[in-house]
Order: structure tokens, then C-alpha cells, then sequence
């Protein structure tokens, strides 16, 4: 399970995770601290995602064309300098949104490039009876990153400033990339070494999905609790600098329980797998995400919100681990890539509309309304799930025993 290259691989993707993440919060808290304006949060969030949509399309298709382990480093280089970038620019000239949007890049086109990638090299790393280990590792990674880091996000901004945080994202960039240098990966090249152009690649793509549509439902699963988790984030710098009345700090802390959820989800996951069925797992994550988010409607508490926070963090990873693991056993490889990136695409497109209706919402009615989104969103994924589960398992079953 922990052979050198998985251990160098997941200890990259943390490092460069633990940078996101720390500017991600860091941004959120700075446009709120220097405007006030949840719709200028919610913009910056709805520029990030629609450059990551616009990446996506291209993105599934360069995973199955290209070297994964060429992508990782230059989309992990690129992203340390959509942090510098405007970093200087911010520092020269103040405060402007459009350093804001290229700021948002780093996460809205780097990231795009470098999640498809780093799912297909982790399929290549790992063994076929170890992918759900091997998402339970990842997914852990990624949330130690991503939101505990805004424990500290949250200090530094207080103590050094908005600038300090950037440059060590940078430098977290910077060391991921040198780390998966190291990486040794045998890489299946079948897409590359084809003369099929990249229409032909997309189309042959979304061919496979037309003819699995049940497949198509099932895997958009996978997706809607990061859109859920878009709605989470876009809600919660607002919710707790207007009603909760914390600063910088508090909402790092809150943020960093979401990071604690996932990371016990993580590593639970595999064990109660093997005593309860998946389907009741999943079922089970998107039920309570539902009453948790109505619950947050009413909390005023930061005590409540912490702990509401801890239980989403653990209900969105592990719908998410769990559902990876199932799509990585029932899509051929040389198609994971180009798949991945249309689930992603319309998973961009829900989030850009959501967070965008997040942001005038909590303006003009109130900071908590947030949340109610956050369940629709969470109410329409067990839907999908609940139909398009049954009809894949049996397909699935099938083709087993034909």
C-alpha cells in the first residue's frame, strides 16, 4: 500500500494542497475583510470555476494524450505563478477584482489540469484491490490540504498578511512539483500513440457515455458534492464574519474541522466498507449532509457550527472516496480521462450558477440562506443516486457473470 512512489506521490499532493487551501481561505476572508461584499466572494469563486469549466474541456482528452507525470509538474508550476502574479500586482497597486479573477486562476485552471491527472496516475500506481485504500489516501491528502489549511491561513493573515500567505503557497507549488519529479510511473501511452485528433478523442468519449447512461448518472454523483461543497465554502466566510461575528481566525478554525471530517472519513471509510454495504454508506452521507445544512440555517453558534462543519467534512469525502473508487472499477482506463472531464464540466457549470445565486442571496436576504442551497444541491445527488445506482450495479453484475 505504501510503496516509495505512492508515498512520494501523496506527500506532493499534500504539499501542494496545503498551499490551495491556504489561499483559497486566505482570498475568501481578504475580499470580505476589504469590502464587505459576499457577491464579489461569490464572483472571485464564479471566476474560478468557469475557467476551471473551460479547462475541463480539454483537459480529460490531454490526460489520455499526454505523459500524467509531465502535466502534474508544469500544472503545478503554473499554478505557483498564478499566485506570484498577482501577488505583485495586488502588493503595487492595491486591491483591484481583476487581480482578484487572475488570482483565481491558479486554482480554476491549474487545478482542472492537475485533479484528472493525478487520478489517472494514482490508478497507475495502484493496484486494482487497493483503489479504495489508494482514494481513501488521496482524498485524505487532499483535505489536510485544502481546509485544514485554513487553521493556519487564518493566523498568518492576522499575524504576517495576505502577501506572506501567497508566497509560501508558491513555494508549496514549487516543492510538489520537485517531488513528483522523482515519481517513477510506467504509463499507459495507447490514446498517445494513436493519430486520432482530439475532436475525434472528446467524441469517441462522449460516444462511451451515450451508450452508458446509467453510467453517466452514476458518475455525476461523484461530482455533486464538490459542487455541495462550493455552496459550503462561498457560504461560510459571510455566515461567520456577519452572525457569527468571528474574524480571520475563527473562520480558519471552521474551516480546518471541515479538513478533520474528511480525514476521519478517510480513515474509516475502508473498515466500514467492509462491515456495511457502500450503497447504505453513500444513502447514509447524503442524508445527513441534507439535515445538516438545513440544521446551519438556524445554528448561531460557532460550537454548532464547528461540529456541523466536522460532520459535513466527513459526509462529502466519503461519498466521494467511495463513488472514485467504484467509477475507477467500471470505466476502461483509456477513457477515465476524457469521462472525468465531462462530469467536471457539468459539475463547474452547477457550481458557477450556484455560488453565483449564494452570493446575491446572502446580500439581499441573509448570510445563512447559503445553506439551503448547499441541501438542494445534496437532495438532487441522492436523487441521481438512489435511480442510477440500481441499474449500474445490475449492468455491472452482469457483465460479471457473462
Amino acid at each position: 500500500m505504501f510503496n516509495n512512489n505512492l508515498r512520494k506521490f501523496l506527500l506532493a499532493d499534500l504539499i501542494s494542497q496545503f498551499g490551495a487551501g491556504m489561499t483559497m481561505s486566505a482570498t475568501s476572508w481578504f475580499i470580505l475583510d476589504k469590502t464587505g461584499s459576499n457577491e464579489l466572494v461569490a464572483l472571485t469563486f464564479g471566476f474560478n470555476v468557469f475557467s476551471g469549466l473551460i479547462m475541463s474541456i480539454f483537459s480529460g482528452i490531454i490526460v489520455d494524450r499526454f505523459s500524467r507525470k509531465a502535466i502534474v509538474i508544469f500544472s503545478l508550476i503554473l499554478r505557483g505563478m498564478l499566485i506570484t502574479i498577482p501577488m505583485l500586482l495586488l502588493s503595487s497597486y492595491g486591491i483591484n477584482k481583476y487581480f482578484l479573477f487572475l488570482l483565481a486562476l491558479n486554482n480554476g485552471l491549474g487545478w482542472n489540469l492537475y485533479f484528472p491527472c493525478f487520478q489517472r496516475t494514482l490508478q497507475e500506481i495502484t493496484s486494482k484491490n487497493d483503489l479504495l485504500k489508494m482514494n481513501s489516501g488521496a482524498e485524505m491528502t487532499m483535505q489536510i490540504g485544502l481546509f485544514s489549511a485554513g487553521a493556519v491561513a487564518g493566523v498568518l493573515y492576522k499575524v504576517l498578511g495576505f502577501n506572506a500567505i501567497l508566497l509560501i503557497s508558491t513555494a508549496t507549488m514549487v516543492l510538489g512539483a520537485i517531488i513528483i519529479k522523482l515519481i517513477k510511473v510506467e504509463e499507459d501511452m495507447r490514446a498517445a500513440n494513436t493519430t486520432t485528433g482530439f475532436i475525434e478523442l472528446f467524441k469517441d468519449g462522449i460516444s462511451f457515455l451515450s451508450s452508458n447512461v446509467y453510467i453517466f448518472l452514476f458518475g455525476l454523483t461523484m461530482y455533486i458534492p464538490f459542487v455541495a461543497a462550493s455552496c459550503y465554502s462561498v457560504t461560510l466566510p459571510g455566515f461567520v464574519n456577519k452572525l457569527l461575528q468571528g474574524d480571520s481566525v475563527i473562520y480558519g478554525l471552521v474551516s480546518m474541522f471541515y479538513g478533520i471530517g474528511a480525514c476521519v472519513a478517510g480513515l474509516t471509510v475502508i473498515g466500514l466498507s467492509n462491515k456495511i454495504s457502500q450503497r447504505i454508506l453513500i444513502t447514509g452521507g447524503f442524508v445527513v449532509a441534507i439535515f445538516c445544512g438545513l440544521f446551519m440555517f438556524f445554528t448561531k453558534s460557532i460550537i454548532g457550527t464547528i461540529a456541523i462543519t466536522f460532520i459535513v467534512g466527513l459526509c462529502g469525502p466519503g461519498i466521494r472516496t467511495i463513488m472514485y473508487s467504484l467509477i475507477m472499477e467500471i470505466v476502461p482506463k483509456s477513457y477515465l480521462g476524457r469521462i472525468m472531464s465531462v462530469w467536471n464540466i457539468i459539475s463547474l457549470g452547477l457550481q458557477i450558477i450556484m455560488t453565483y445565486l449564494i452570493g446575491k442571496t446572502m446580500d439581499q436576504i441573509g448570510a445563512s440562506y447559503g445553506f439551503f442551497f448547499y441541501s438542494l444541491i445534496m437532495i438532487i445527488g441522492f436523487i441521481i443516486y438512489y435511480f442510477s445506482s440500481k441499474f449500474t450495479v445490475k449492468k455491472s453484475s452482469t457483465e460479471a457473470s457473462a
